[in-house]
Order: structure tokens, then C-alpha cells, then sequence
């Protein structure tokens, strides 16, 4: 998205609804997602909270999309194979495939009813709503029809999902404009898919945990946070870091 884009963007009431949603997910509904409908419009929110996403090293490694997906994201792939692969993470992507078919079922729903569908979501929930988007977007080109809803991805803090390969395809598609990621300069979490952390594995898994409870409770201190996390993760992160 062009930053004259995402400054009018920031002029709407668009982002600030899809941080109210995306906290709903967090509190009530963790490894899920939300389906609010607020006139023409629906958000879908996903929960940040996903502690099973990329727990284990295999799952940090980059796949084919075309070998993984079934075909959901065929117009995202290569022309040839001189290309270079679009690759995706694999986590994120598994991830992404144990909601896929609650998600179509949602969106068959919301045909006829909305104009707008914004998929929204923080943290790891962001990776997920994106893919979601990028569906979405596939499944209505698909229909070989002029879209029936138009489709808003809105992240926060959500980490780098895919090679440059990826990105192109979508850049291919026009649909960057479809996408608003908002990142805070020192937020660690969109990089950390692809930081070299194989000797930090616990230190990872115990900075998730504290970043869950803050999504789940954003209304405690660091010391109340600290104090429902177990010894060893607060050890962890109040002692190494």
C-alpha cells in the first residue's frame, strides 16, 4: 500500500475498528477468529494467540505454494519455471489450513450481504489474515466476475510471511493496494519468522507466552502479566533479556 494510501487510511475509522475487533479475538476468542458485520461492512479478526504456529523448527522452514496448497492460490503462481518459487512459511501456512474451511463456509454467508469484507488481525493472527485475504482475492478473480465485495487486509505487528517471489506475485495481481501492514519500528515479531534463533528456541517460546497474555489481558501491568506466566518463562525473560 502507497503511503498516500495508507495516510487516507489512517483518516477513516477503518484501522481503529479493526484494532477493537482484533483485541475481541484475543480476549474471547483465542486460535480462532471473530465475524463481526457492521453494516455493509464485515471484519473477520484473527487471534494473535497461536501458540501451536511454528513451535518446532520444520515448521519455520519455507514451502512451494504450489505444492502445498491445492490450488487455493493459483493465480499467484509462477508463469514458468525459469521463475523463482513462490515460497511461503510453513507454519503459517498449516495454520492457515486448519481454518480454511470454517472460513469458506463464513464467506458464503456474507455473499449478497456485504460490500466490504476486512480481514484483520495482530501478531501471528495478522500472518493468518493475510493469507486469508490473498484467498479471498484468488477465490473472487476465480469467479470470473467483477468482484461482489471488495477485500481490506489490515495487520499489526504481523510477521514476514514469504519469500520476494511472493511478494512479487501479489504485485503481479495488483493487489498490494489491498493490504495495510502496520509495524512498530522496534517490534521484533515481524522479523523473528526468519531470524536465525535456532540456539534461542526457549528464550522464543517464553517471549510468545508473555506476548499471549498481554493479547489475552491488555489491561494488566508487566507485573501482573509477569506474575500468571510460570517461574521458569518469567526466569527466562526478565533474567536473559
Amino acid at each position: 500500500m502507497s503511503e498516500t494510501l495508507a495516510t487516507f487510511l489512517a483518516s477513516t475509522p477503518l484501522l481503529e475498528e479493526a484494532w477493537r475487533v482484533c483485541s475481541i479475538a484475543n480476549t474471547s476468542f483465542p486460535g480462532a477468529y471473530l465475524v463481526q458485520q457492521i453494516g455493509s461492512v464485515a471484519y473477520i479478526a484473527f487471534s494473535g494467540i497461536q501458540m501451536s504456529a511454528g513451535s518446532d523448527q520444520n515448521c519455520r522452514n519455507l514451502v512451494a505454494l504450489d505444492a502445498e496448497d491445492g490450488g487455493l492460490f493459483a493465480p499467484l503462481y509462477r508463469h514458468s519455471e525459469a521463475e523463482e518459487p513462490i515460497k511461503v512459511h510453513r507454519g503459517m501456512l498449516k495454520l492457515f489450513f486448519s481454518m480454511i474451511p470454517s472460513l469458506q463456509i463464513q464467506i458464503a454467508v456474507l455473499m449478497g450481504k456485504v460490500k466490504s469484507v476486512v480481514i484483520t488481525g495482530q501478531c501471528i493472527g495478522g500472518t493468518t489474515a493475510s493469507l486469508s485475504a490473498l484467498w479471498l482475492l484468488c477465490h473472487l478473480l476465480s469467479m470470473s466476475m467483477s468482484p461482489p465485495m471488495s477485500v481490506l487486509c489490515i495487520t499489526f505487528g504481523a510477521p514476514l510471511l514469504g519469500n520476494e517471489a511472493f511478494h512479487r506475485s501479489i504485485l503481479r495481481q495488483r493487489w498490494g493496494g489491498n493490504f495495510c501492514h502496520v509495524v512498530s519500528k522496534h517490534d521484533l515479531m515481524p522479523r523473528l519468522l526468519f531470524a536465525e534463533v535456532v540456539n534461542h528456541i526457549p528464550r522464543i517460546h517464553s517471549l510468545l507466552q508473555f506476548w499471549h497474555c498481554c493479547m489475552a489481558s491488555p489491561h494488566l501491568s508487566v507485573e501482573g502479566l509477569s506474575s500468571q506466566l510460570p517461574s521458569d518463562v518469567n526466569d527466562t525473560l526478565f533474567t536473559v533479556f
